[in-house]
């Protein structure tokens, strides 16, 4: 028989959704045989985290079950159709791990926060080996944690700076460098492993907005903390609390950007984009092609009986509207909105009256047409060079140079974002510096995302030096 749904009736007719009732029992069935998932750990470790897991659901059933409610899963939640959210393998993986390392590592089932972990060490130390003991002690020392990255060595690691304490250090994360940008914060377990540190148990990966959320949430968490214990907010077991807390504001962030609407994409009227053509059906041709040589705002092409619509800008600069192109007695206009179309259409009509007849029209919206264009196409390789026949190196070399010389002009130029101060006037008040060193830390990780591996970030280390601002 298929497995339930974890949303779905329980089979055992209890009247309980699926992963509230016999859920936790049947994966610990599974567990014991064998073939349940489990985080992806090599050698001793492998075979000491079934140990552990197994020692939960025999000894703490309950408190893992308990434990649950605070990693909810994405699919746990429903939009606004009622329909829960998409949930693959790849986020299961993930998910699994987060879960199984806060339940066994953090979450306490004694009055004195004792984790499942530490029961588990304190009953079987005696057979374990030397560096499982070190494993698992490393690990109850080592809460989840925020780290903002200040550095992405690419296949080597991660120079990164502790959000509770302000120490810096390198973590060694070959895999997390292809994923992480510069300002990112990386939630996750750093343990030593001999001279390096590396992290451990799984990662939660915020872009640069989110450290202001995160920073609240943890000035919160100490002051609930310190008010209800004896504890300090430096003692290991408040920061393993805070696992949790993380986990719910990741939750949130993933909720928030599948719920948030697509950006609206509009032309420079401020009309939508709909890709509109129009076909016309021509009694004479060669009088419409010559009446649109005749006119201003259709520029002919190269190729015979094409033009491009254009209208004139400031500085003797134009904009391209559409296009018409000629063939035989067809004649077809494109352009990017239903409100252009109907503009060109009265337009071409009126150039030479009774000589063209509207056949059909059709539309698509920008949505539906990326959608057909990401369908029809083959997953493409890999660009080497920004142009055939470049050198990758030279490409990466002139890309430099273009962007060195339009921040060397920006630092002097109003900008929408600094409420139209330019950078250089916007450094001097202490608004401005902030949000300056958002700006600059929002360029710095969108421009260490978009690099390749050909393809050098822009070192943007000159202009926090030019404007005096801290670079933390």
């Amino acid at each position: 028989m298929a497995q339930p749904g974890r949303n779905e009736p329980c089979p055992c007719g209890s009247g309980r959704k699926y992963k509230a009732c016999c859920l936790d029992k049947e994966e610990a069935a599974r567990r014991a045989s064998g073939s349940a998932s489990r985080p992806p750990l090599t050698g001793h470790q492998s075979e000491l985290f079934g140990e552990l897991a197994d020692f939960a659901h025999r000894e703490f059933g309950a408190f893992t079950k308990k434990g649950l409610e605070l990693f909810p899963r994405l699919d746990d939640f429903k939009n606004e159709s009622g329909v829960p959210f998409p949930f693959d393998e790849r986020q299961e993986g993930e998910w699994l791990i987060r879960m199984s390392y806060g339940i066994l590592f953090d979450y306490p089932v004694s009055e004195n926060g004792e984790a499942i972990a530490a029961r588990f060490l304190r009953r079987r130390s005696a057979s374990l080996r030397d560096s499982e003991r070190a494993w698992l002690q490393q690990m109850l020392q080592a809460p989840v944690t925020p780290y903002e990255i200040l550095e992405v060595q690419r296949d080597v690691g991660l120079r990164a700076r502790n959000l509770w304490s302000g120490e810096e250090m390198f973590i060694n994360e070959r895999l997390a460098t292809r994923d992480v940008s510069v300002w990112d914060v990386l939630a996750g377990r750093v343990i030593r492993d001999g001279a390096r540190l590396v992290l451990e148990g799984g990662a939660y990966l915020f872009p640069p907005e989110q450290k202001q959320v995160l920073e609240e949430a943890m000035a919160k968490h100490r002051l609930e903390i310190e008010a209800t214990t004896a504890g300090s907010s430096r003692d290991p077991a408040f920061l393993m609390l805070f696992s949790a807390v993380i986990h719910s504001i990741w939750i949130d962030y993933a909720l928030d950007r599948m719920e948030r609407p697509a950006p609206r994409v509009v032309t420079s009227e401020g009309d939508d984009i709909e890709f509109t053509t129009i076909v016309f059906e021509a009694s004479n041709a060669a009088a419409v092609e010559a009446a649109l040589g005749q006119r201003p705002d259709f520029a002919a092409e190269s190729q015979q009986g094409t033009f491009s619509w254009i209208e004139p800008m400031d500085e003797g600069s134009f904009r391209t509207l559409g296009r018409v192109v000629i063939r035989g007695a067809r004649l077809t206009l494109d352009t990017q909105s239903k409100p252009r179309a109907d503009r060109a259409r009265e337009l071409l009509l009126s150039l030479a009256p009774g000589s063209l007849v509207v056949t059909s029209t059709r539309s698509m919206s920008a949505a539906v047409a990326l959608a057909k264009e990401k369908k029809r196409k083959k997953p493409a390789k890999p660009v080497r060079s920004a142009s055939p026949g470049i050198p990758p190196a030279v490409a990466d070399r002139l890309r430099h140079e273009f962007m060195d010389q339009h921040y060397r002009k920006w630092i002097d130029i109003p900008v929408p974002a600094l409420n139209g101060e330019t950078p250089q006037n916007a450094s001097r008040t202490l608004a401005g510096r902030t949000a300056l060193v958002n700006l600059l830390k929002s360029a710095e990780n969108m421009e260490g995302r978009a690099s390749q591996e050909f393809r050098r970030p822009y070192d943007f280390e000159w202009i926090w030096r030019e404007l005096r601002l801290p670079r933390s």
